[in-house]
């Protein structure tokens, strides 16, 4: 199912997207959060909650590289957002993961690591580790999105569409071109399923 969820750039921005039809938030937190131009702190989110529909998703943006100086700022935070109403949080720095394992924590937690989570093995490590959602890259075709989503045992793989589309509309095996053409593909290729299904030849 897709949903809308938007990135406030300012709160005047905020107010007017209370009257549009969109099924969630994406708020930034100051310090611990990076690329954005509205970055908040933990009173700021609790007053939001307060004028905000509640049929609405709040995602909470922590994804900065965490240094060790962050650490601290980062677990009292997470402290903060597990007492209250939000979604969950969507994160880059594997301490997230750490610090709510260790504190117990109830917190819904996403990882969305831009260009690196692009493979069914990467989804299925995150989810052993107590994942809820993972964010895919957009630096993938279609057909390789679906069959991450098809073949990783999480219910929970998205994509998010945002400023660019996909890098690539399609992409070929390298040794393709030429097995192709005399009938056969690689085993690695998405077509080679097709050819077994037809009984068709392959390496």
């Amino acid at each position: 199912m897709n949903k809308i969820l938007v990135i406030p750039n300012n709160l005047n921005y905020l107010e007017k997207l209370k009257n549009k039809k969109i099924d969630g938030l994406i708020f930034s937190i100051k310090d611990l959060s990076v690329n954005n131009n509205l970055y908040l702190t933990i009173d700021d989110i609790k007053k939001i909650l307060l004028t905000i529909d509640k049929n609405i998703e709040i995602w909470i943006s922590l994804n900065k590289i965490m240094h060790n100086n962050d650490l601290e700022l980062l677990e009292h935070t997470l402290i903060e957002l597990d007492k209250l109403k939000i979604t969950g949080v969507m994160f880059y720095d594997l301490s997230v993961i750490n610090i709510c394992k260790r504190l117990n924590l109830n917190l819904k937690l996403s990882i969305h690591e831009d260009h690196l989570n692009a493979s069914i093995g990467s989804n299925n490590f995150y989810y052993k580790q107590g994942v809820d959602y993972t964010v895919i890259t957009n630096d993938i075709t279609l057909d390789e999105i679906l069959e991450i989503k098809e073949d990783t045992f999480g219910k929970y793989v998205d994509n998010i569409i945002k400023r660019s589309y996909h890098a690539y509309k399609n992409r070929q095996c390298p040794s393709c071109a030429v097995l192709l053409s005399k009938g056969k593909s690689c085993i690695k290729c998405p077509k080679y399923h097709h050819l077994i299904k037809s009984g068709k030849n392959k390496i």
